[in-house]
């Protein structure tokens, strides 16, 4: 399996306005069949972060499921 990269994300977002809307969906991986399945939509629901240093290139995205 590849490591996702951000470049990755930047190809899929590409001439996007600012403004538009985004969302993650977290599910079972089973399409068309889904049985658990969590929108993500909000700032609030969802925390950021980098850390870039010597040793490390690192950014993540935590998600709060409530």
């Amino acid at each position: 399996m590849t490591k996702l990269k951000v470049k990755d994300i930047r190809n899929l977002i590409t001439n996007l306005p600012d403004d538009t809307d985004f969302e993650i969906d977290i599910s079972n991986g089973k399409i068309g069949e889904r049985s658990i399945s969590t929108d993500i939509r909000h700032k609030g629901q969802i925390q950021m972060g980098c850390l870039n240093n010597k040793k490390n290139k690192l950014v993540w995205i935590n998600i709060i499921n409530q």
